[in-house]
């Protein structure tokens, strides 16, 4: 499963993503457009949950695999993805929601910009 199936219950959650779509449809964005940027912000709200909720296991879960592996390399063969596992081990849930949720609002702006 993918983080983006996220079922919406009850009639205060369709509410709120008929609010988030009238919203961007007003902006500019076609129902097909809001539809798919709904499913994308869903899934980073779900990822982000998930891992706040699911603590240090849901977060390392693949990352202890690149450690490993990492690990086993040569010195220097991974500069790049070995400063990325070292960041991630100090940056909390709330930096990774934040920083996904600005690039995502960025993309919709350019995307906007484009259109117009």
């Amino acid at each position: 499963a993918t983080a983006t199936h996220v079922q919406l219950r009850g009639t205060y959650s369709l509410a709120l993503a008929e609010r988030v779509l009238g919203a961007l449809t007003a902006a500019g964005f076609t129902v097909a457009e809001g539809g798919h940027i709904l499913s994308l912000v869903s899934g980073v709200a779900y990822t982000a949950a998930r891992d706040l909720l699911g603590g240090d296991q849901s977060r390392s879960q693949h990352t202890s695999e690149v450690t490993r592996i990492l690990a086993d390399a040569p010195a220097g063969q991974f500069a790049l993805l070995g400063e990325v596992i070292a960041d991630r081990a100090v940056a909390g849930t709330a930096d990774d929601f934040d920083f996904s949720l600005d690039v995502v609002i960025d993309g919709l702006r350019l995307r906007l910009d484009r259109k117009g």
